[in-house]
């Protein structure tokens, strides 16, 4: 239990909302302000650091749309604000052997110095209802991302030639581009 530091959280947040309903159409709106902040004895000088999921705003934006009784339409769309990420700063050689066989070591400033790009993206999807004698069903046709925003999930370090101390670089790795989805559903 000694190994374990403990530390404070904080947490700051405000949620609006906002809904609207016509005839055939649906809008719902809501945006998310929020901050979370860590503080240790020991680590990152003592001094207050945001916290993984700080995420200091979000928005969504909902529409659904009914084509009469049978078909319905929506479309969301989502944004979030860049999560905190530590990045390294610089970096040190270290010679273990005679031969000059070096070691990388990655030099921290502070942690979660930076944030990862903002995050996006545009779902859309068409439902279409049935009836029958003998039950309901529903098809169901969606598109995940659909305009193919490369979001942020994290960034790996790449080191392109050891012997250069400038080789250091950072590649973005994206999760889940434009996704189809398609379900047929019955009920009985």
């Amino acid at each position: 239990e000694t190994l374990i530091p403990t530390g404070e959280g904080k947490a700051y947040g405000l949620e609006l909302s906002w809904q609207k309903s016509w005839q055939r159409t649906q809008l719902n709106m809501a945006y998310t302000w929020s901050k979370s902040t860590r503080t240790f004895p020991g680590i990152n000088n003592d001094e207050t650091f945001l916290y993984r999921y700080d995420r200091r705003h979000v928005y969504h934006i909902s529409l659904l749309y009914k084509f009469g009784e049978n078909i319905e339409f929506s479309a969301q769309w989502n944004f979030g604000s860049g999560n905190p990420v530590t990045l390294a700063n610089g970096q040190n050689y270290f010679y273990i052997d005679e031969n000059g066989q070096r070691t990388l070591t990655l030099i921290f400033d502070a942690i979660n110095n930076d944030k990862l790009p903002d995050y996006h993206r545009l779902d859309l999807g068409l439902n279409i209802y049935n009836t029958h004698k003998w039950g309901e069903s529903r098809l169901s046709i969606g598109l995940y991302n659909a305009y193919n925003r490369q979001n942020p999930f994290y960034r790996d370090i790449q080191i392109e030639d050891v012997n250069n101390p400038n080789s250091l670089k950072y590649e973005q790795i994206t999760i889940l581009p434009i996704l189809p989805s398609f379900s047929y559903n019955l009920s009985f």
